[in-house]
């Protein structure tokens, strides 16, 4: 090799260790020493910066209350709550080439929490998705953006996640299914740092069978799905035999499976999963109906209101639980529907989910023959009036921006959003008239009785909550001082004040060291219910104000 070579060969390894240098130094993604940022442990942070944040408006201990269950929020962590560190925050999304997709508007709120097993154990590494189901700002909804990308995090080696800078509303938030654990999902408002999602451990089964007709003759090439997440459809063979492998939450004790082929009659049955069984092999033979022994129906009529009037563009629902079958229409602009292909039973049930100032119509235990009937419908006008009002805490401070939901007391598909503005007011005209509830759709829950609107009137009410600044820490232990993981706590608050009876409910669990955490609490006494397998039921009143927010719930023994 010749000195020019030597010269050419240096000066290219030169320019390539220069690049290489530059692209990681200038990574955002990328620490000094080269480790990825998202891979450095979590500082400690100290319990006061854990303090839930009071929200946009400073000036109102109620403005944290955009606190948020399906399942209920659950907690828990391998530390002590107070010594919790700091969670792995969330990104904006993976990175993509499009810099165009949509964000949500940046915001004041945080929704913090755990991924917990269902001993309390930390879950670390585990993907956290939040996306807004409903956005508030002053009273109103506002828009989510479309095709928004949703938020992302990862749990530190506690368990803990993080989403900061969110706008008020309501999200759903929800872990990756892993080869190791469940999906877990959870209804929460912003503002909560209690929203802990508990998964379970996988069970993989398998199930086999025969499918045949009722005189014992194969049925091929029918389809086969059990209903759960990530499960295939397969088909019976020519002999009617099939085979299918699921996984299973751990914890799961039946599985639905339904049966579908053009010539039969759909079926859907349930699979008992028999503990006892430690093969994890099981056996389902499915007997299939012809449908020309089935037989088919058609049920039509018209929608009308009381003065004969047609009833456009009105949703019907048909449905019998004991046949499991469901069907859906829509009446034409003359007010006429027809529903094909129903199969004949007697136990049918028939809805209208009324649209316009009319109000739902239920009809059971409608017997439809093979040669099918009519049934005329006629929608009475549902009587309304105004409802206005403030949400306030016990000491009467305003609750702002936050969101309730109206329903009626009568069966009534009715749901209505009531959004507080920046000082807890709310109206809703139109409201329908007779006994009112409101409630929430994610945790904390809420439900306010004892509101009656008459027709006309126009109706001012005060909605009391449980928000504020209080919190609960405490430890769940047994006779012996030791800790019960996994500890299933339930908070409730109750106040009665002018016939308005307000009932909040909050949720967790306890951590691997029985530690759990519950915060944004109005004063006054809560009822604590801590329930854990292999132990008795605990209940006891505690009141911060008298109490402190320290204490120890001993179990004891079954």
């Amino acid at each position: 090799m010749n000195k020019r070579t030597l010269a050419y060969a240096a000066a290219f390894l030169a320019a390539f260790a220069g690049t290489f240098w530059y692209h990681y130094s200038t990574r955002p993604d990328v620490a000094p020493n080269g480790m990825p940022q998202s891979a450095a442990a979590p500082s400690a942070i100290s319990p006061a910066e854990k303090r839930p944040s009071p929200g946009p408006a400073e000036n109102s201990p109620a403005a944290s209350t955009a606190d948020a269950q399906s399942a209920d929020a659950q907690g828990g962590g391998t530390e002590s709550v107070a010594d919790s560190p700091q969670p792995v925050a969330a990104d904006k999304g993976a990175a993509r080439d499009d810099d165009t997709v949509p964000e949500l508007p940046p915001g004041d709120f945080r929704i913090s929490g755990r991924v917990l097993t269902r001993d309390g154990a930390a879950v670390q590494g585990a993907k956290v998705t939040a996306r807004a189901s409903h956005l508030f700002e002053d009273g109103r909804k506002r828009a989510i953006p479309r095709g928004v990308r949703p938020l992302q995090a990862t749990s530190g080696y506690d368990g803990a996640y993080a989403f900061d800078n969110l706008p008020n509303g309501e999200y759903q938030v929800v872990t990756e299914a892993t080869k190791s654990h469940t999906r877990a999902l959870i209804q929460v408002r912003a503002g909560v740092d209690f929203a802990d999602l508990v998964v379970s451990g996988h069970r993989q089964i398998t199930v086999q069978g025969r499918v045949t007709t009722a005189a014992g003759e194969p049925v091929a090439r029918a389809r086969l799905r059990a209903s759960v997440a990530d499960a295939r459809e397969v088909t019976s063979g020519k002999d009617g035999q099939y085979t299918f492998r699921v996984m299973l939450p751990d914890n799961m004790t039946a599985l639905p499976v339904r049966v579908a082929h053009v010539a039969y009659d759909d079926r859907d049955v349930q699979l008992e999963l028999d503990k006892a069984n430690t093969s994890d092999v099981f056996r389902l033979d499915i007997v299939m109906q012809s449908k020309e022994d089935v037989g088919i129906a058609r049920l039509s009529g018209t929608v009308k209101t009381t003065d004969r009037e047609p009833v456009a563009e009105q949703r019907i629902g048909l449905s019998s639980p004991k046949l499991r079958q469901s069907y859906q229409t829509v009446t034409h602009a003359d007010g006429t529907y027809t529903i094909y292909g129903v199969e004949p039973g007697d136990d049918y049930m028939l809805s209208v989910n009324a649209s316009g100032p009319y109000r739902d119509y239920f009809q059971e235990d409608i017997n439809i023959p093979r040669g099918g009937r009519t049934l005329d419908i006629e929608l009475e006008e549902r009587p309304t009036g105004t409802l206005r009002g403030t949400m306030v805490n016990t000491f009467g401070s305003a609750v702002p921006n936050f969101s309730l939901v109206l329903q009626t007391r009568e069966r009534s598909y009715y749901n209505q959003q009531v959004i507080g503005n920046g000082s807890g007011r709310f109206e809703i005209e139109s409201a329908p008239a007779g006994e009112l509830v409101l409630k929430t759709k994610s945790s904390p829950y809420y439900t306010i009785e004892g509101i009656r609107l008459e027709a006309g009137a126009d109706e001012d009410v005060t909605v009391v909550l449980d928000n504020g600044y209080d919190e609960i820490r405490g430890r769940v232990v047994d006779e012996d001082g030791m800790a019960v993981a996994g500890a299933r706590i339930s908070l409730n608050w109750f106040h009665d004040e002018n016939g308005i009876r307000t009932t909040a409910r909050r949720s967790t669990v306890a951590d691997a060291q029985g530690y759990f955490k519950l915060t944004q609490l109005g004063p006054g006494t809560h009822r604590l219910i801590v329930n854990a397998d292999g132990y008795l039921p605990a209940q006891r009143n505690h009141d911060v104000a008298t109490e402190g927010s320290d204490l120890i719930v001993e179990l004891s023994s079954r």
